[in-house]
């Protein structure tokens, strides 16, 4: 709450550093956003500490995704549905990916199918994950869509949007960042 981001970045980054990555994400960033976001559900206030928090985390887990991996391994393309704004959940993964030395690149929010579909050409990821925070933007005709590449592209969706969805036995769902990882790290 005295929104000193010095001394969220260095807990959150000695929590990666001792714990890794899931256990940072799991144990400590989600339940500190959650409870501010019950503060303000509540009180009506704390957009600053979670605008301020959200920032943190970004920045800490951007900088634990910065790291040395395997150059010949396929990437994997991480991306928000065309109609979702929330993104966070894409640093927590890229760096759990880097901690596996797998290569990574996140598109971030709100990423048009066209766009999408055009990186899925020019990388050739191993795999495809796509994020939907809210029901409204999971959209299958997102996944749909992709190109087909070869060797074929694994795609893995997750986030409590597509709760509700209807998914194919191609697609695969992951419920947790741990499933996110398991699903996406190469066999």
């Amino acid at each position: 709450m005295a929104l000193d981001s010095s001394a969220v970045t260095r807990i959150l980054a000695q929590a990666i550093e001792t714990d890794g990555v899931v256990a940072a994400w799991q144990d400590l960033a989600c339940p500190v956003l959650v409870a501010v976001g019950r503060r303000w559900e509540l009180r009506g206030d704390a957009v600053d500490v979670e605008h301020l928090l959200s920032e943190c985390i970004v920045t800490v887990f951007r900088r634990a995704a910065d790291r040395d991996v395997d150059v010949h391994t396929r990437p994997v393309l991480l991306a928000c549905t065309p109609d979702e704004q929330h993104s966070l959940a894409l640093n927590a993964i890229a760096a759990g990916l880097a901690e596996r030395g797998v290569p990574v690149r996140l598109l971030g929010a709100a990423v048009p199918i066209a766009a999408l579909r055009t990186a899925v050409v020019r990388t050739g990821p191993a795999a495809v994950f796509l994020w939907s925070q809210r029901r409204a933007s999971a959209d299958v005709a997102t996944w749909r869509g992709l190109p087909t590449t070869r060797p074929p592209t694994s795609i893995v969706v997750g986030g409590p949007g597509w709760r509700r969805s209807v998914l194919t036995s191609q697609v695969g769902y992951a419920q947790s960042l741990s499933e996110a990882l398991d699903l996406l790290s190469p066999k």
